[in-house]
């Protein structure tokens, strides 16, 4: 085994509902220079350094999911980057599952802003869930080890998740005999 992925879920109207609301609270406490993009149109190597810091997936893992052109990619219409001015200072990333749900996979801070860690994961991901349209996503599913993953868990937990069973990634180990 070559890793062990746990995973929650969380119903979608749930998350969006609540999203909703802190979001439009939050907003009017944002610094001024703060804004929120789509991962659209940004350099995914700026955007990899920030999620390499926190050694939340490696690079190969990365430039598949950003490859749009795979079943499963980050989603641009929810995964979102947070811009200090010019600098990219947090990223929530997400891919689309099927029809009907949304899996979190990262939720990255910048390790220079460890004093506004939840401003700015909050504000990533109320940002992202209030922009899903009514009736979608039907569950939200989070990414979430023992190690790299507790800030995922941890949502996921707050928002009422259970796990779901793990899902285990094998691997063959080759070897040249003589």
């Amino acid at each position: 085994i070559a890793q062990t992925d746990r995973q929650f879920t969380v119903p979608g109207d749930i998350v969006k509902q609540r999203s909703i609301r802190i979001y439009n609270r939050l907003k009017s406490s944002l610094p001024e220079n703060w804004r929120v993009e789509s991962i659209r149109g940004h350099n995914p190597k700026a955007i990899y350094k920030l999620v390499a810091q926190h050694q939340l997936m490696a690079p190969q893992q990365f430039q598949h999911y950003w490859n749009s052109s795979n079943s499963e990619h980050f989603e641009e219409n929810y995964s979102c980057i947070l811009l200090d001015g010019e600098e990219i200072i947090g990223t929530f990333l997400i891919t689309r599952r099927g029809d009907h749900e949304l899996h979190v996979h990262v939720e990255a801070a910048d390790l220079r802003h460890m004093s506004q860690l939840r401003l700015i994961f909050s504000t990533l991901r109320n940002h992202s869930f209030s922009q899903c349209p009514d009736g979608f996503p039907e569950n939200l599913t989070f990414r979430a080890d023992s190690k790299l993953h507790r800030q995922t868990k941890n949502n996921a937990l707050r928002l009422g998740g259970e796990e779901l069973p793990h899902q285990y990634v094998l691997c063959k180990s080759l070897s040249r005999s003589n």
